[in-house]
């Protein structure tokens, strides 16, 4: 008996994500070998990703670094990348299946404090018009058409 069992991967975004599977053999002196693979996201029809002996497709960033390890690596990570996994691998003694989970977070470094605050003092200006505009008698819809 052989299963393929993956944990729950965090990303982040624009790096390299690991997502960490192993296989569950009923034998300890079982020789795995991985001929072949696909990776769907849920609610997909067709696989994101796929490779065999001889040809890799679909989305690059996949990567199965090795044949006797079901691990993946995804690089460059994206937000879109977010979701449940259907995983298929077939091996030199069966085909099995697994799913795993890719949570994504943007860095630090993607929302800068200096664009924050710029877009605080944005929100700022455009409620301290608001309230001049409305004090000043102004209607609703003057208010809106002399803010855009």
């Amino acid at each position: 008996m052989l299963s393929v069992d993956c944990r729950p991967a965090d990303g982040v975004v624009g790096e390299t994500t690991e997502i960490s599977c192993s296989f569950e053999k009923s034998f300890t002196d079982m020789n795995v070998t991985i001929t072949a693979v696909t990776v769907t996201k849920r609610g997909a029809t067709d696989p994101v990703f796929w490779m065999n002996s001889t040809l890799v497709q679909g989305d690059l960033r996949f990567d199965l670094p090795s044949r006797e390890d079901p691990s993946l690596q995804l690089t460059n990570t994206t937000l879109s990348h977010e979701g449940l996994y259907d995983y298929l691998v077939v091996t030199n003694h069966s085909t099995i299946s697994g799913t795993f989970r890719i949570s994504v977070t943007a860095s630090n470094s993607q929302t800068p404090n200096s664009t924050m605050a710029k877009i605080t003092e944005l929100l700022r200006d455009t409620r301290e018009r608001t309230v001049d505009l409305h004090q000043a008698g102004e209607s609703g819809s003057a208010v809106g058409s002399r803010l855009v």
